[in-house]
């Protein structure tokens, strides 16, 4: 037990930070991370040790907030309403560089929430948590080749969001 208190206090912070980036509701994210812990300790006899224990708890928060997010049957933008055309990221970039670091990160944060929740988590993961790709792989249960591919689509998904965004701010203040 004192072992399995250190886990949770050790891992319970990103987890809570998972489930909260797929939920986006703290009291659900940390009723998952809650049942998480608590599936963890009674399946631990199943862990394999094919990862590390992290990969395989966060593996466990990641499945459980995403059937939540399932029973509320939320909607997302499928690949093919992003648009096909060529993406600018450069001008993104230019324009994101006139923003203040605070204006920034709020824009970014309001467009990462606007994606769907395996896209939002995957460029989460990858970017804030510095996860390599292969332990996004194993969190999410996506192939280690399409974590790459889902990568650049939810960052264009991304870009259309900052763009949409954007668009949006300048127009009110005009």
């Amino acid at each position: 037990m004192d072992a399995f208190s250190w886990l949770i206090d050790r891992y319970k912070p990103m987890a809570y930070s998972l489930a909260l980036r797929i939920l986006k509701n703290r009291e659900e994210a940390e009723e998952v991370v809650q049942e998480s812990f608590v599936k963890a300790f009674l399946s631990i006899s199943r862990f394999r040790e094919e990862s590390s224990f992290s990969t395989w708890l966060f593996r466990i928060v990641y499945n459980s907030s995403i059937s939540v997010t399932r029973k509320k049957k939320r909607e997302s933008v499928p690949i093919e309403q992003v648009g096909e055309g060529r993406v600018d990221f450069v001008e993104l970039d230019d324009a994101l560089k006139q923003l203040s670091d605070k204006e920034r990160r709020a824009y970014i944060h309001k467009a990462l929430h606007r994606l769907d929740e395996t896209d939002f988590t995957i460029l989460s993961l990858f970017y804030y948590e510095d996860k390599p790709l292969k332990e996004v792989s194993k969190i999410t249960g996506i192939k280690y080749s399409y974590v790459k591919i889902r990568i650049q689509r939810a960052r264009k998904k991304l870009y259309h969001e900052l763009k949409t965004l954007m668009k949006s701010e300048i127009y009110d203040l005009l």
